[in-house]
């Protein structure tokens, strides 16, 4: 019944936050705790208003439905984010919109939810011809970029549009 009331559902699944849980962030036992503030993370990196005003916070509200789930049989939204980093090492750590960017093309292509688990040797296929040759590349219908942090108007998100990502563009 909760599909057909639906106009999209972000679907988190329990096994992946849990291996973002025990493998990206080192918890040794892993509570639903633990479970839960990632699945918030991830959320919030949606939810979190773009802006002060509270305006286009209604509008990110009715947009992401509106241009992910144009299809009202394609209801199902999945969540990518990135980085991850433990909270001990965020003061260390060096993070650059090309690398960011590059991750969330990988994570895309390979439909992987942790960065860790990409499969980094896979390419999108150049022609129809030549998948045999490449990754099986997932395919998805839609997609929408939430970038935040310094410098954000420097980012390229170019490659993530690129043809052959999508199901109604072909790559040839």
């Amino acid at each position: 019944h909760l599909y057909k009331a639906s106009d999209g559902i972000m679907v988190l699944e329990n096994d992946q936050l849990h291996g973002i849980c025990s493998r990206r962030l080192g918890i040794k036992d892993v509570s639903i705790n633990d479970v839960n503030k990632v699945a918030a993370h991830i959320l919030a990196s949606v939810w979190k208003p773009v802006s002060s005003q509270e305006s286009r916070l209604y509008q990110l509200v009715t947009d992401i439905p509106y241009y992910l789930c144009s299809y009202p049989a394609y209801k199902l939204l999945q969540l990518k984010t990135a980085p991850i980093i433990r909270d001990g090492s965020l003061s260390h750590t060096v993070t650059a919109w090309p690398g960011l960017l590059k991750r969330l093309y990988q994570m895309l292509i390979t439909n992987t939810v942790v960065d860790e688990e990409i499969d980094w040797t896979a390419t999108m296929p150049t022609s129809r011809l030549s998948v045999e040759h490449t990754c099986n590349a997932a395919k998805t219908l839609q997609s929408m970029l939430f970038l935040r942090g310094k410098d954000v108007h420097q980012a390229d998100p170019s490659k993530l549009s690129q043809p052959g990502l999508y199901a109604h563009q072909s790559s040839s």
